[in-house]
């Protein structure tokens, strides 16, 4: 082989070389792959939607979860002196609750909560079950068993008497 043989092949292999890698730097340059956010970035995201909520109008706090902001902090903070929820490192009672008020009042999905309140499945399927153990808590304090007695203002009363006779 003659010296000009090889330098052409050696001049073909580094052009499609620098074809190839031109190639790659427009593809990787074009690719339509969303931007993830930081972490510091949905902390923030969350963190302006509860401040919202919490903070917010009243209307606001109904629409979504269904309650007052005073009845809202009311069942946070008996749930959490009654001891079934905490504060955890990433989480507060107050989102815990606001996960499941939002999860049941509004018939979402965990993937649904999950991109509301930026946090991952698994973590408001956590939440979530972690909230319905402590209401379940709250059962025998909140609710009263109903009574075979017929009470004394039906019981004489003879619009009433024909339904009510023993």
């Amino acid at each position: 082989m003659d010296d000009s043989a090889q330098i052409n092949r050696k001049i073909a292999f580094f052009s499609a070389f620098v074809v190839a890698y031109c190639s790659l730097i427009i593809y990787l340059s074009n690719s339509s792959h969303p931007t993830r956010y930081s972490l510091l970035e949905r902390n923030k995201e969350r963190m302006a939607y509860l401040r919202k909520l919490y903070c917010g109008e009243e209307k606001h706090c109904i629409g979504e979860l269904r309650m007052k902001k005073s009845v809202f902090f009311k069942l946070c903070d008996k749930l959490r002196s009654m001891g079934p929820l905490k504060d955890t490192w990433h989480c507060t009672v107050e989102e815990q609750v606001a996960m499941f008020l939002t999860t049941v009042g509004h018939h979402k999905k965990n993937i649904d909560i999950s991109f509301h309140f930026t946090r991952s499945g698994e973590t408001v399927s956590r939440y979530f079950n972690r909230v319905l153990f402590a209401i379940g808590k709250l059962g025998p304090e909140m609710l009263r068993h109903r009574t075979l007695d017929t009470p004394s203002k039906i019981q004489g009363n003879p619009r009433f008497d024909p339904y009510f006779k023993e």
